[in-house]
């Protein structure tokens, strides 16, 4: 396997990862916020890319579950939230579920 087949071969296994990482409020939003960056870090160091914030959020908003999808994807929040970046909208998240909410 040449080393562009391997590291094309690691990202599918990492995206496959990141479809599967959910939250669903039934563990804490800082462990799966830390597994989630984790795994978009490595997907950036074999793609030496940048991911825009606007593809981080919407695949973040993507992985939620039950309650927090419902809080993400709710009607009256759509405007506010479409006016957030990645990272506004991943401190409201830990706001809203994080250890200290």
């Amino acid at each position: 396997m040449s080393e562009k087949e391997t590291r094309c071969a690691a990202i599918q296994i990492l995206c496959q990862q990141l479809a599967n990482l959910e939250f669903n409020n039934g563990y804490s939003v800082e462990v799966f916020l830390a597994n989630f960056e984790t795994i978009l870090e490595t997907i950036k160091s074999l793609t030496h890319d940048e991911i825009p914030s606007s593809v981080k959020k919407t695949i973040l908003r993507n992985q939620l579950r039950e309650e927090p999808a419902v809080w993400a994807w709710e009607e009256s929040r759509l405007h506010e939230f479409a006016e957030m970046d990645y990272e506004q909208f991943k401190k409201a998240l830990i706001q809203k579920y994080g250890n200290g909410a």
